[in-house]
């Protein structure tokens, strides 16, 4: 993003980890107060199942998966560790993409988000060992399987089988 310095300045894509315990992690070396983070990530699930989550943010929040809004809070949490929510969710079989998006206006920038421990055993999430947008992109490939029904060349090719 090419924002003037007023308003944050130049962004770019970033693949890192966040520090649980840090307070302060949202805003990487940029603007403390008056921003929005998002964050996206890839759970592939092995089958169909429930899962929950626990989220921990400041100031609001909201957490989308698949497209569909699971959560939207307004309020901060608290603190970088402590969860008020636990979520129970639903993951379909393979790549279920998480966006988090976390707003912050003033003092503390933290965004965190927790599964139980069956989730955690059970699924892969990813980015693992990525490292910037494209070695993001290539890692999760396998999680994500496209489904070409509908898609321009299989609808041409069954109009040409007709």
């Amino acid at each position: 993003m090419r924002w003037d310095k007023e308003h944050g300045g130049t962004r770019n894509w970033e693949v890192f980890k966040i520090i649980p315990t840090n307070p302060h992690h949202m805003n990487r070396d940029g603007p403390g107060d008056l921003i929005d983070t998002y964050g996206i990530l890839v759970i592939k699930a092995p089958q169909a199942m429930k899962s929950v989550m626990s989220p921990a943010h400041d100031d609001h929040a909201q957490i989308w998966i698949n497209g569909e809004k699971w959560y939207n809070n307004s309020q901060w949490t608290g603190d970088a560790l402590q969860v008020d929510f636990n979520i129970e969710i639903e993951l379909k079989k393979g790549g279920n993409i998480l966006l988090y998006r976390c707003g912050e206006s003033a003092g503390h920038a933290y965004m965190n988000l927790h599964f139980d421990d069956k989730t955690h055993a059970t699924v892969e999430i990813y980015p693992d060992k990525a490292v910037d947008q494209r070695s993001f992109f290539n890692e999760i490939a396998g999680a994500l399987a496209v489904d070409p029904v509908g898609k321009l060349t299989t609808t041409w090719g069954d109009l040409k089988r007709k």
